[in-house]
C-alpha cells in the first residue's frame, strides 16, 4: 500500500471513536432494559451462558440426528448397489 492510499490517522482515530460511542450506548440500552426487567448484569451473564448451553445441545442432537439420517441413506444406496453388482436387481433401479 502506497502512502498515497493510506489511510489519515486523524480519519481511523474518528471511526474508532464513533465504534466505541455506539457500543457504549448499545451496552447502556442493554443494562437498561435488564434494570426495567429487574435482572442484574451477573444474572444476565448467567442467563447468557445457560442460554449458550441450550444452544450447543440443540445443536449437536441437531447435528447427531443430520449423521444418522444421511448414513442411513447411504447404506441404502450401498445396499442397491452391492445388489446390482451381483446381479439381482437392474442396474437402473438405483435411486
Amino acid at each position: 500500500m502506497s502512502i498515497e492510499h493510506a489511510p489519515d490517522a486523524a480519519t481511523v482515530a474518528m471511526k474508532a471513536a464513533v465504534v466505541a460511542e455506539r457500543g457504549g450506548i448499545t451496552v447502556a440500552a442493554v443494562s437498561g432494559a435488564g434494570q426495567i426487567l429487574g435482572m442484574t448484569p451477573d444474572q444476565w451473564a448467567v442467563v447468557g451462558v445457560i442460554a449458550g448451553i441450550v444452544i450447543g445441545f440443540v445443536g449437536m442432537a441437531a447435528k447427531v440426528l443430520m449423521d444418522w439420517h444421511f448414513r442411513s441413506q447411504h447404506l441404502k444406496l450401498a445396499e442397491k448397489r452391492a445388489r446390482a453388482l451381483v446381479g439381482e436387481t437392474e442396474p437402473g433401479g438405483l435411486e
